[in-house]
């Protein structure tokens, strides 16, 4: 439970987050790509809710969410508190993670065993962060010992980044073959500059056409491509006959490539698209 930034109080429960304001109370499904039920719930400094679910996501004050895939993240979670240095800190499998507000995974600390560190989490003075240890028997406390400057969003027009139904080349065909990867180098395009670091985007996969004749579904996980891919995070969900959207942060590599990479975790190749709605610097 959080004071949110709308001034109302959120709390998670089941797969939703539920806005308590004056005499009323009203849910919002946090959507497909999430491993749990939201398990920590905290207020952002961009003025959105953030939750641990897994992965991380994030919601406006209207109920809108976002998926935001980690990377090294075990499929379960614990707390998620914003720090003094205005970023997301949540436990995950043995770990704390640092993100910013652009979705931008800063930070990885291992602590205990890969079955810890998914205790609640809270800000503490002088610039610590404290949860509770499973894997320890303990209360740890993190310092942060440097400050790291907070992202900045600039919105675009909503534009189409790329669509693999379209011809053959770096944005279009082919397809999302099964368990294959594709990279993606997205500065240049859409008005996305050198500096960007991360994109918001809407992804969408296309099932709907492909004349298989039996059911199948899969996901898809879009990640900087200058990281592994996350073991179990996704970004979207699929299955046979439906045409599926989901909003998502997408990191790029830091490699001077501003690239993300996708890969396809189902058996049938589907199509693809994404458009690109605003960027982080």
């Amino acid at each position: 439970m959080t004071l949110g930034p709308d001034g109302n109080v959120w709390a998670a429960a089941g797969y939703s987050l539920f806005r308590l304001g004056p005499g009323s109370i009203t849910g919002f499904s946090i959507g497909s790509g999430f491993y749990s039920n939201p398990t920590g719930i905290a207020s952002g400094t961009d003025g959105n809710l953030w939750f641990a679910a897994g992965t991380v996501g994030r919601m406006t004050p209207t109920g809108i969410a976002t998926n935001v895939p980690l990377d090294g993240t075990y499929g379960s979670s614990g707390g998620i508190a914003t720090g003094s240095d205005g970023n997301l800190w949540m436990t995950s499998g043995g770990q704390l993670f640092q993100l910013s507000t652009a979705g931008v995974q800063l930070s990885r600390h291992p602590f205990g065993t890969s079955y810890g560190s998914n205790g609640q989490v809270t800000a503490g003075n002088g610039g610590t962060i404290w949860w509770t240890e499973g894997s320890l028997g303990a209360i740890a406390r993190f310092t942060i010992t440097a400050a790291t400057t907070a992202l900045s969003f600039h919105p675009v027009t909503p534009c189409r980044l790329l669509d693999t139904r379209g011809p053959s080349g770096p944005f279009g065909a082919p397809s999302m073959t099964s368990y294959g990867l594709r990279t993606f180098v997205a500065i240049g395009s859409c008005g996305i500059p050198l500096t960007a670091r991360a994109l918001s985007v809407n992804v969408t996969t296309v099932t709907s056409g492909l004349g298989i004749g039996y059911p199948f579904s899969g996901d898809l996980v879009l990640y900087a491509s200058d990281l592994q891919t996350p073991s179990l995070a996704n970004t979207i969900s699929y299955r046979s006959g439906y045409d599926r959207a989901n909003n998502a942060i997408v990191q790029l590599s830091t490699d001077g490539g501003g690239a993300f990479t996708v890969v396809n975790r189902g058996y049938i190749p589907i199509n693809l698209v994404v458009d690109v709605n605003g960027w982080f610097e």
